[in-house]
C-alpha cells in the first residue's frame, strides 16, 4: 500500500503529500511536516476516537490534510463515529478501501494545485 501511495504522488508531482507510516510517531511526523510538505494524508486508525494530541498538532501546523479510512467507520461501533484528527482536516473519505489515498491525494492536488 505505502509503495503504491508513494509512486501514484510521484507521477503527480514529486512531493505532495505527507502520509504518516508509524502510528506512534504520529504528533513528531506532522510536526516534521511543516515547512517540508504542502499537504497531509492521514490515517490515525484507532487514534481515531481516542488522540487530541494528534488533533492538536494537525491545527498547530496548519497544513491542508485529508483523513482517510479503509472501512466505513460510520458503519461501525457508535464510539468510532467522533474522530478527533477528523476536526483539523477538511476532508474525511471513508470506506473506499485503498483507492481512498488516492482519491484523497487527488483532491489535494486539484485544489491547491500540489
Amino acid at each position: 500500500m505505502v509503495e503504491l501511495v508513494h509512486r501514484f504522488v510521484h507521477s503527480l508531482s514529486g512531493q505532495l503529500v505527507f502520509l504518516p507510516l508509524v502510528v506512534s510517531k504520529f504528533v513528531d511526523q506532522i510536526q516534521a511536516a511543516l515547512g517540508a510538505f504542502d499537504g497531509i494524508v492521514i490515517n490515525p486508525a484507532a487514534y481515531t476516537h481516542t488522540s487530541v494530541a494528534i488533533l492538536d498538532a494537525l491545527k498547530a501546523v496548519a497544513i491542508p490534510a485529508v483523513e482517510v479510512h479503509i472501512s466505513n467507520i460510520d458503519a461501525r461501533e457508535s464510539f468510532r463515529q467522533i474522530s478527533y484528527p477528523g476536526m483539523a482536516c477538511e476532508k474525511t473519505i471513508k470506506g473506499q478501501g485503498l483507492d481512498g489515498y488516492r482519491q484523497a491525494i487527488v483532491y489535494l492536488h486539484e485544489k491547491y494545485r500540489l
